[in-house]
């Protein structure tokens, strides 16, 4: 019964780790919202990739609310550039084990018989015993560091100077044990977009609800 009571919080304490996903979004920018065009920028792997066009599509819907249409890249005042990735390090955690921590109490139940001036008794006493944490213990586990970047240049800029000059810097990282980079990255982008453009030199914390899958 103890071990039950004990496997239960451990499913409770994973479970309930895996339940938000928490991120720190660090921001810093110069941009002018507004009525204007951008392309997005691709490095050579990201050409064609069906992964990399999901995370295109989760920024472009964001981008859209905001008022920024895409445009073909000569066209387009903003170039956006988009990175992302994921680590992974084995880490300890704990938690409780539960186990008898005294009596909470103490009922006796018996009978009596005289004979006389003298008498006998005789009696059962059960005792209900009081649960609680008595320790703590250790499971290993893979926790996963999870990255998305979103940087728009100044395209009329690079093609002036032809330098890049970006306008915004958005940074999102998050850690979890949820190893899935497409599944994560909505996530990140929906974090990032939550405060648009934000405060530049600012970082914040965000904590979204995982939908089931």
């Amino acid at each position: 019964m103890i071990r039950g009571i004990a496997t239960l919080i451990v499913v409770f304490f994973i479970s309930g780790c895996t339940a938000m996903i928490q991120s720190q979004v660090t921001v810093f920018h110069e941009l002018e919202l507004g009525p204007k065009t951008y392309a997005f920028l691709r490095l050579e792997d990201q050409q064609g990739s069906l992964e990399h066009r999901l995370y295109e599509n989760s920024v472009r819907t964001k981008l859209a609310q905001y008022g920024l249409k895409e445009a073909p890249l000569e066209d387009a005042e903003y170039a956006i550039f988009i990175t992302y990735g994921i680590g992974s390090q084995q880490v300890l955690k704990s938690y409780p084990i539960i186990g008898q921590t005294g009596i909470s109490s103490a009922t006796t139940y018996g009978s009596a018989t005289t004979y006389g001036n003298t008498g006998t008794y005789s009696g059962t006493t059960t005792y209900t015993p009081s649960y609680g944490v008595v320790g703590t213990s250790t499971y290993s586990t893979t926790e996963y560091t999870r990255y998305f970047n979103l940087t728009f240049f100044d395209k009329k800029y690079f093609d002036k100077h032809r330098e890049l000059r970006s306008v915004y810097e958005g940074k999102v990282t998050s850690k979890g044990s949820t190893g899935e980079l497409s599944i994560v990255v909505p996530y990140l982008v929906e974090s990032l977009f939550q405060e648009f453009p934000g405060n530049s030199g600012s970082t914040r914390r965000v904590i979204l609800p995982i939908n089931p899958q």
